[in-house]
């Protein structure tokens, strides 16, 4: 009679999901399968899944996949894990704009970064332009991150509104102010 003693290999799964730790893989394993054992993904999961593999030469390889394209074609993105892997399923980032000026209420806005916010967008969640305010020119003051220098981004509400201009992608830390 022969016994023969197979190792496990581990595979962390760390971040937004139900139970991190670690986790064994007894024969081929695919991401879906380890997310659902570590007990899916949480709300507060970002739009990211990162996968860090050990390579043969001992760097690491970072493998980033979106969420949505995992669950909406899961053939083509669920990939087959390797020993050691290391699962990071990221927070998602909360993130503040401010509008300041003619609009109902005036203040600080919080968004998920996976969710995204617009100009048009965030005046509506101030409650909208008051009866004074000129839609015509709305400054967005950013900062830029290289220089540390502020931004002065300025567009037509009107026509953002109207369909003839694209929304404008708000980022973390932008001012509008309404004149």
């Amino acid at each position: 009679m022969t016994v023969i003693i197979r190792e496990h290999q581990k595979i962390a799964v760390l971040g937004a999901v139900g139970r991190p730790g670690l986790y064994e893989m007894a024969g081929p394993t695919t991401l879906l399968q380890i997310l659902s054992e570590a007990g899916g993904l949480t709300q507060q999961a970002g739009k990211e899944i990162h996968i860090l593999r050990q390579q043969d030469n001992g760097e690491k390889e970072r493998i980033v996949l979106n969420v949505d394209e995992l669950l909406r074609r899961s053939n083509d993105t669920n990939i087959v894990l390797k020993p050691k892997d290391e699962i990071i399923v990221p927070f998602d980032q909360t993130l503040t704009v401010y509008v300041y000026g003619e609009v109902r209420n005036p203040g600080a806005i919080q968004f998920l970064e996976s969710k995204g916010l617009t100009l048009l967008k965030a005046v509506a969640q101030a409650g909208g332009l008051t009866e004074w305010a000129n839609a015509v020119q709305v400054l967005v003051k950013r900062k830029d991150p290289q220089t540390g220098k502020e931004k002065n981004l300025w567009f037509n509400l009107k026509k953002i509104i109207d369909g003839k201009r694209p929304d404008f992608h708000l980022q973390d830390g932008d001012t509008i102010v309404v004149k």
